[in-house]
């Protein structure tokens, strides 16, 4: 299966900017390809987490967003399929023209987009299905499963359509007698003891700061002690998930902890950015690259 990088934001719903707390409300995917744009939003009956995260807030002011929201992208969506037919459109005509970046530059409003990334999959249909999923109705985060756990499901997952499944080992310890600590997956090159690449998922949705703070140093921990013996492999990539909690202060403690970790040569990676991850940890073998650089 030949895959193909799509670029995608998510559709934020912010009533109130000044506070900075918003609801993931919607995706749009872009198709760089075929030049084609796909927008989903979710139902405006559905209205638990909005009103659960603002209980003052009228309904009607959502659902006035949301059919804007709808109208404004769909209307894009629709001229990128069939020419330009408004003057405000204009500026896509240019074959050139970054409309992905256009279309979900910073905004004021109530509507934002709030995370961008590259989704690796088969066509559009399947990118804007599989990102609404995560980002929306955040599908994969049963209670009853370990974050990590479902994270490094993905990350084989993207290994074995890159045909790396093999080439990682999993579960391998880095270290000397000194110090040792373990990652998820590591590549060896040939007849080599020590691994020349690593990669482990770091769940930072977590309930407040404290616990972004003490995850995040035990990891700063682990990888400066690791630097500090000449032990930390070439490239060591974490892949990070961000606070599910939409609150501002949680962004901007995993912000500090991201800057501290790539202080100490550690490559922060965020879930979802398929096409990041496997340009990091690609082999010269690796097949059809050349399709998500």
């Amino acid at each position: 299966m030949n895959l193909r990088p799509f670029p995608f934001a998510t559709i934020g719903y912010r009533p109130f900017a000044e506070t900075g707390e918003f609801v993931t409300v919607g995706v749009l995917v872009y198709d760089p390809a075929d030049r084609r744009m796909a927008v989903r939003l979710e139902d405006v009956r559905r209205t638990g987490r909005v009103t659960g995260l603002f209980p003052d807030l009228e309904l009607g002011i959502y659902r006035a967003a949301m059919h804007a929201a709808k109208e404004e992208l769909e209307a894009v969506a629709r001229s990128l399929d069939g020419g330009y037919p408004t003057p405000v459109l204009a500026p896509f005509r240019d074959a050139n023209a970054n409309i992905f970046e256009v279309v979900t530059s910073p905004r004021e409003g109530m509507i934002f987009h709030p995370v961008k990334g590259r989704r690796l999959a088969a066509n559009l249909d399947e990118a804007i299905e599989s990102i609404f999923l995560r980002y929306v109705h955040r599908q994969d985060l049963a209670p009853h499963v370990r974050a990590e756990d479902v994270m490094e499901q993905a990350i084989h997952g993207l290994f074995e359509r890159l045909h790396l499944e093999n080439a990682y080992r999993r579960n391998v310890t880095v270290g000397n007698d000194n110090y040792r600590t373990k990652f998820t997956f590591g590549h060896f090159p040939r007849e080599a003891h020590v691994p020349d690449r690593v990669v482990r998922p770091i769940n930072f949705d977590r309930k407040d700061c404290t616990d972004i703070y003490r995850y995040g140093d035990e990891w700063i921990g682990r990888v400066k002690r690791l630097q500090q013996f000449g032990m930390l492999p070439e490239v060591c990539v974490l892949t990070v998930r961000q606070p599910g909690a939409e609150r501002p202060e949680l962004l901007t403690a995993v912000d500090q902890v991201l800057e501290e970790l790539a202080a100490h040569r550690a490559v922060c990676v965020n879930e979802g950015d398929d096409v990041a991850l496997a340009n990091l940890v690609r082999l010269d073998t690796t097949p059809d690259l050349a399709l998500i650089g």
